[in-house]
């Protein structure tokens, strides 16, 4: 039986650096193919990251698949907000469902992989680290096949990742994330502004097109616009959430 063809799904983030580093030191195989998927959202800091440091580095293409060329959907389906906002409807902070991965990063790369490779049927590699390992079980549950080259290659936990994007020599990398996603901690909401503040103001755009709709919902946990939000004053309420670039739960 022909084996399935290696997908190598980067993400931008500190695990998939690693994943690179381990590419190139040859801890690892080449995937057939690798690639990651633009939401025309992503910080310009991934894209700077790949272009001067991962992808020289590599002596294959990372390619770069459009979410405009080959999502279906948007901010919406139908009546449904794809963005894992916060809402106040029940007069405390709830968290909606994340839909935005699956249906701009997943469905994205599977359908170039249809219609501009022909491969069908693959192995997908995910950047999950050791301590991802509950999200690890629950996509080894699943049908699809899928290899964690941080777990069942050379196991590392995110630290680990880190320190060996650095003993490459390579820059500390950024962590792989939409400009505007709720996803992102209280200080990267921070950081955003002072130091990207034209993504900072895009960002507030689109929360701003969400709420003409939906006047509950919102990017920041405290449940106040973006430009309303003191970021000198609100406290850190976030966990660090994954930065693989592709979450699916």
């Amino acid at each position: 039986m022909k084996p399935l063809a290696t997908i190598w799904m980067y993400g931008g983030g500190v695990q998939s650096c690693a994943i690179a580093a381990l590419i190139s030191r040859r801890e690892i195989p080449k995937p057939d193919i690798a690639v990651i998927a633009d939401t025309g959202r992503e910080k310009q800091s991934t894209w700077d990251y790949l272009k001067d440091v991962v992808q020289p580095a590599m002596d294959f293409p990372i390619h770069v698949v459009s979410k405009d060329e080959y999502a279906t959907v948007d901010l919406e389906r139908g009546d449904t907000l794809l963005l894992p906002v916060f809402s106040d409807i029940n007069g405390s902070a709830s968290k909606l469902p994340t839909y935005c991965s699956n249906e701009w990063k997943k469905r994205v790369i599977e359908r170039w992989l249809r219609r501009q490779q022909g491969v069908k049927g693959f192995e997908r590699w995910i950047g999950f680290s050791l301590d991802e390992a509950n999200r690890v079980r629950r996509m080894r549950d699943s049908s699809e096949a899928t290899w964690f080259p941080l777990i069942d290659g050379v196991p590392m936990y995110r630290h680990g990742c880190v320190s060996l994007v650095e003993k490459m020599g390579w820059p500390t990398p950024p962590r792989s994330s939409c400009w505007m996603c709720p996803n992102m901690r209280h200080d990267e909401w921070q950081d955003l502004k002072e130091n990207s503040p034209e993504e900072f103001r895009k960002a507030v755009g689109v929360e701003r097109q969400i709420r003409g709709k939906d006047a509950h919902a919102f990017f920041h946990r405290s449940c106040k616009p973006l430009d309303q939000v003191d970021f000198e004053r609100e406290p850190d309420l976030f966990s660090r959430p994954c930065d693989s670039g592709l979450c699916f739960v």
